[in-house]
Parts: structure tokens; C-alpha cells; sequence
């Protein structure tokens, strides 16, 4: 297997569903899921518990906070149903809140990210497993779980 990543950028809720109807879920199975601007509407909350990630992305503005699908779909339901359920949710990334987020990915057992958190209040305390050590002092995280 390889390291997954998904763009879901103008994959909406019918595809979605056609995606979790047409496919085996390991299939669909994700280390890092891009959510990009569209995770302000026509989402399907079935398929994304499914992808099971590692990582949730999204590079989107403030305005998501305005958005329905993204405070109670996303973080309302997703993010809560994936901290309980799954064993390789770390943690949801959003772009207002983290800035950029560089991820290095070598095959899907050596990988990492690194981020430069612009609000720390919204992080979450973390749980180590495996943690490179940061290089030059920079934040980098890998396989660590995060929870409230």
C-alpha cells in the first residue's frame, strides 16, 4: 500500500455516496484527507467517518465557522465519531487556525507533517506513540494521537 492522499475539492455528496456504494471501504481508506473550501457544504458525513484518515485538511478561511456542514458536520460529528472510534484519527488541520501544513511522506509507515499553529488555543494535547524528533525546532508530529 502506499501513502493515500484524497482531494476532496468538487467531490460532493452524490459522488460520495456513489464513491461508498461502488467501492470497498478499504478502499477509500486515507492517511491525509484534503477537504479543501468544500468542507462548507454538500458533504457527506457517511463517507468521511469511512475514509478513516489520519489527517483532516482544510484550506479554507474563517467563513467556514459560518458553514453548517463544517461546525456540525465536520467538527460537530466527524472529528468527535473519529476520535472515538478509529485508532489512526490524529487530528483535523484548518488552515485559519494552523497556517501551512508541510507533509513529508516516504511510504505509509515513515511519514510526517509539520505545522505552524497560529492559534494554539484550538490544539489539542497530545498523546505520544512514535515522535521524530523536531528539526531546527520546528513542531513536527507523526503518529501521535491528539484528543480535547
Amino acid at each position: 500500500m502506499d501513502f493515500v492522499y484524497t482531494h476532496g475539492g468538487d467531490t460532493y455528496q452524490h459522488a460520495r455516496q456513489a464513491i461508498l456504494n461502488t467501492f470497498d471501504q478499504e478502499l477509500i481508506k486515507t492517511h491525509l484527507y484534503h477537504g479543501n473550501h468544500h468542507f462548507h457544504g454538500g458533504l457527506s458525513t457517511e463517507y468521511l467517518k469511512k475514509v478513516d484518515p489520519y489527517l483532516f485538511f482544510a484550506s479554507a478561511e474563517q467563513a467556514a465557522y459560518n458553514r453548517s456542514a463544517y461546525v456540525d458536520g465536520v467538527m460537530g460529528e466527524v472529528v468527535p465519531f473519529l476520535e472515538e472510534n478509529s485508532d489512526r484519527f490524529i487530528e483535523n488541520l484548518f488552515a485559519f487556525e494552523v497556517g501551512h501544513t508541510i507533509v513529508e511522506a516516504n511510504n505509509p509507515d515513515d511519514w510526517r507533517y509539520q505545522t505552524h499553529y497560529i492559534d494554539r488555543g484550538n490544539t489539542r494535547s497530545a498523546l505520544s506513540l512514535d515522535i521524530y524528533e523536531p528539526i531546527d525546532g520546528a513542531e513536527f508530529r507523526e503518529n501521535e494521537k491528539f484528543r480535547h
